[in-house]
């Protein structure tokens, strides 16, 4: 019957849809030292070929591909009431502090402000109808978007698809462009987002959501929850390193 929806699974239904899954790039010239924006536009405009080729899915995928969407805003919300937590118990505690949980007093605040503003500004800004056109077009992400996983090279080329989901395409985008400023700050966030936009025809509401997103104190957040994870005291200087080197990264707000 043509109203039974057929069975496949991810790679299969990729290459359906003219997604070659690959094991590794041969003859890849790019200067992944050197990222220009020229090369990060490039890269988008290849992410934005593999949303609209995989749009719609209506087939059962055999093994199940997961549902993410929303979850990872869900995530930050609830990691960032246990930084809150955790910084208050910090200042009672009668015991004297760690080096580490000094230096989480002392900075710490600021970041969980930020953090709190960017989670307030994201809902502020349409954040439901985002998740509600997502479900409703089945979007597809993959989930590892850097230069590495994904290219077109007389079509869309990719390795890994272990990543895979149903989620909002915009988080692809975020995940490019977190890695892109941690590679080079210099190249402008803003107008690699706008070029994004474009492709996918996404409205100001995704413009906002991605910038928002990428104002998230994310490796800060990070590195404070794997220390109050561990509370290893022979690791104390390994997490002040990792936390002045996020410091030095996190200074990108556009909240």
């Amino acid at each position: 019957m043509d109203s039974l929806k057929k069975i496949t699974d991810i790679s299969h239904y990729l290459e359906s849809k003219d997604i070659n899954v690959i094991e590794e790039f041969k003859d890849d010239f790019r200067d992944l030292n050197n990222l220009s924006e020229e090369a990060v536009i490039k890269q988008l405009k290849a992410i934005s070929l593999f949303h609209k080729n995989t749009l719609g899915n209506k087939n059962y995928i055999r093994g199940g591909i997961k549902n993410k969407t929303g979850s990872i805003v869900e995530k930050y919300k609830l990691d960032l009431k246990k930084i809150n937590k955790y910084i208050k118990v910090l200042k009672d505690k009668k015991s004297s502090n760690t080096d580490f949980e000094k230096l989480i007093l002392e900075y710490m605040p600021d970041y969980t402000d930020r953090a709190e503003k960017v989670i307030e500004n994201i809902y502020k800004n349409g954040y439901i109808n985002l998740v509600w056109r997502s479900m409703e077009r089945k979007e597809i992400c993959l989930g590892k978007t850097y230069f590495n996983n994904i290219r077109y090279n007389k079509g869309i080329e990719v390795i890994d698809i272990s990543k895979c989901s149903y989620d909002m395409i915009e988080m692809d985008c975020i995940e490019l462009l977190y890695k892109v400023n941690k590679k080079n700050a210099s190249l402008s966030i803003e107008k690699l987002c706008e070029s994004f936009c474009e492709f996918e025809n996404l409205n100001n509401e995704s413009y906002k959501f991605i910038l928002y997103m990428l104002s998230y104190p994310y490796s800060l957040i990070k590195c404070c929850m794997k220390y109050m994870k561990e509370k290893d005291l022979k690791k104390e200087k390994h997490y002040m390193d990792r936390f002045n080197k996020a410091m030095n990264f996190e200074f990108n707000s556009f909240v």
